[in-house]
């Protein structure tokens, strides 16, 4: 255990002189950064992927943030993290064993602000619409 010690401190010691960089101080500390967050987390915290992956987009960002026109970045943000558009479908089929099965689906639309979305249904030729 004395050892260990003793190495952790020569470590320390040999490498004084070298200067991390902000971002590299550890993840927690920059989401510390980012509590304008906050109200998102609580609206979404029953989903812990989409705020995850809003977590890492919002330090990717965090320079923008951290600008002169940080809080108006902030605000657009916040907004575009918004869905836009919820589109909520059941497909009822067939299966090959004759039983009537459900399926649902959803489409989630976040910003129309580069143009009307792109997508939609498809059926196959021999299908009415």
């Amino acid at each position: 255990m004395e050892e260990t010690r003793d190495a952790l401190e020569n470590l320390r010691q040999k490498y004084s002189h070298v200067r991390v960089p902000d971002q590299d101080i550890g993840q927690e500390n920059i989401l510390n950064n980012l509590d304008f967050l906050r109200g998102l987390k609580h609206s979404y915290v029953h989903q812990p992927t989409f705020l995850q992956a809003v977590e890492e987009i919002a330090i990717s960002l965090k320079p923008l943030f951290d600008s002169k026109n940080g809080e108006f970045y902030k605000k657009v943000f916040l907004i575009m993290a918004e869905p836009e558009r919820l589109i909520s479908f059941r497909v009822n089929w067939v299966d090959d064993e004759g039983n009537l099965r459900q399926n649902k689906g959803w489409r989630v639309e976040f910003s129309s602000v580069l143009g009307p979305y792109k997508g939609g249904k498809e059926l196959m030729n021999i299908c009415s619409p």
